[in-house]
């Protein structure tokens, strides 16, 4: 949620580090951990988007489905412009502004933290059996140091 965050430049960066986080958890079998970045992959969907018209705004509710209108128009507010961009004009701002006001009532802008009583109960994940041997890794520049393949081989092993 801050300023200097909300650009479209910020969110590539950070788009292109959930790809990799996504190809980490695909290539260690935890297509779970996809799920708990769906908010994060929304809300740089959304500094993406175009924020020109009134369509525009209705493809970014379309799009980021899990944002609270709150959330979006946090967002919107925050969005910095680049040089070359459009800004958002205050009548966009406006619109967003109502749909927050027709869902006032059960809208919040951050998740509510919770107390593990009222989190539910928690189930342990399955053990797994991990390959270490494709988890060693040496950088080119150290492979001539045997003391540091020793010990990297015990480690393992």
């Amino acid at each position: 949620m801050r300023r200097n965050f909300c650009t479209w430049k910020r969110a590539m960066q950070i788009q292109y580090n959930i790809t990799r986080i996504e190809e980490w958890c695909k290539g260690h079998d935890l297509p779970e951990g996809t799920l708990q970045l769906e908010h994060l992959m929304q809300a740089t969907k959304l500094l993406q988007l175009k924020k020109a018209s009134h369509n525009d705004i209705e493809i970014i509710y379309d799009v980021c489905w899990m944002l609270t209108p709150t959330q979006v128009q946090k967002l919107v507010q925050n969005y910095m412009i680049a040089d070359y961009e459009v800004p958002v004009s205050p009548d966009l701002i406006k619109a967003i502004a109502q749909r927050v006001a027709a869902n006032e009532k059960n809208d919040t802008l951050m998740l509510d933290a919770i107390s593990l009583e009222d989190a539910g109960s928690f189930e342990t994940p399955e053990i797994r059996d991990v390959d270490l041997e494709g988890e060693r890794y040496l950088p080119g520049w150290l492979v001539n140091l045997s003391r540091l393949k020793s010990l990297m081989h015990l480690v393992v092993v």
